[in-house]
Parts: C-alpha cells; structure tokens; sequence
C-alpha cells in the first residue's frame, strides 16, 4: 500500500509539473518545475547549474521544440543544442530532456530522473527499428535512475515486435526485460514509411507513466498515446 500510494503521489505531482498547455495552445518554454521538494524523492541532480542552464536555452540553435506529454498533459521544451550524440532540449529552471535519433537518452530536473538511457554506438536499433525487428535482432540498453535517493544501474535485453500500419510504416513495441529478473518495460514507436520514427510512448522511471513524443502539436492535442495510436 505505501508502495503505491508513493508511486501515485510522484505520478500525481510530475503531472502538476508538466502543465504548460492551456486553452488548447502550448505555452513554449514554460519551466516544467523541480517537483523532487514536493515529492520527498531526492536525486543528487537537482541543482542545475544556471549558468549551463540559462546559457545553453539562450544561445540555442534554430530547430523546432520538443513535444513531449505526461498522461494528459502537453509541454513543448526548446532545443538547447547538442550533448555528445544526443540533442538536448531545456527549460529555463534546468529540466533536460536528450534525445538521440528518436530515442531518449535523458530526463532530469524532475526530481524523479532518469540520468542516463544508453544503447551501444553500433546498436542495430540505429540503422531503423523496422529493420531491426524484420531481421529479428535484439539489443542492450543500460539505464541509470535515481530511486530511495540511490542511483540504480540496471542492463537490459530488448526484443522488438513489429506490426504493420495501415497507409504504410509500422508500429514497434520494444520489450526490454533485465538481466536475471523478469522486471521490464515496453517501449511503443509509430515508424513512418522512411523508417523514422513519427511519435513514440517511452519508460524514464519505474514509479512513472511513460513520457510521449509527439512530431506536431496537432497530434499532442489529439491524442493520448496510451489509449489510441500516432
């Protein structure tokens, strides 16, 4: 019980912390808020340094924001630049989400982070998942988040399931389950016709919903990607 109470409150909270969108239009560059004093979860990454932060969200190259949804609610965060392979986008009060060729790499600033969500450099999920999961390939993923104020580091083994869509493309769910433990998660990618991914529904933590990327505002408005597809 007290398991789920605390699972309901972070969910609870970091829904509160994701409200930029009202009146059916996103409010771009809203800070998404460090929910971790509200939640009683700390992580060690709270303080953002601002000068990084504020810097990096300033001086930010052109290209479109990041759409991203937490249950039933919408935030578009502004590409800061790039972190190694990953693009990074950041509000202003350091929340910071990365990405890399579609798939999230980073989210912290939430209170309730994932520090780090990492595939190798050749993973085959790089040269298109629809290929991957027609070839039948599988891959690992490491992922690192912070729980009970303790960084977990914990390695996965993926598999994917592909289904057609109709108009062309697929729908792929990515099953990851740990190494020696039956505990996992399923990541879901709606692939368009050129093999890049058009929206997708992905695991940052254990005692939250899956985050949701959308490719326009249209979509994030319209849909829940929990309920129905992209």
């Amino acid at each position: 019980m007290m398991t789920w109470r605390k699972t309901a409150l972070a969910s609870t909270i970091c829904l509160l912390a994701l409200a930029a969108c009202s009146n059916g239009k996103f409010t771009y560059g809203k800070a998404l808020g460090d929910v971790s004093k509200l939640t009683g979860f700390t992580t060690g990454y709270e303080e953002i340094d601002p000068a990084f932060s504020e810097g990096t969200v300033t001086k930010a190259p052109e290209g479109p924001p990041l759409i991203v949804g937490f249950e039933a609610i919408r935030v578009a965060i502004p590409l800061a630049g790039k972190s190694g392979v990953s693009q990074t986008y950041a509000s202003p009060d350091g929340v910071v989400i990365a990405m890399n060729s579609g798939f999230v790499t980073r989210a912290t600033g939430l209170g309730i982070d994932m520090n780090g969500s990492y595939l190798r450099a050749d993973s085959p999920w790089f040269d298109g998942l629809d290929k991957a999961a027609t070839e039948g390939l599988s891959a690992d993923r490491v992922i690192e988040y912070w729980e009970n104020s303790r960084l977990k580091r914990d390695k996965y083994r993926c598999g994917l399931k592909v289904t057609p869509r109709e108009g062309g493309g697929s729908l792929i769910d990515e099953t990851c389950k740990r190494y020696f433990d039956p505990e996992g998660f399923v990541n879901r990618y709606w692939i368009k016709a050129d093999s890049t991914i058009e929206c997708s529904r992905q695991w940052i933590h254990p005692k939250l919903s899956p985050l949701q990327f959308f490719s326009t505002e249209q979509q994030a408005l319209t849909l829940d990607l929990t309920k129905n597809g992209c």
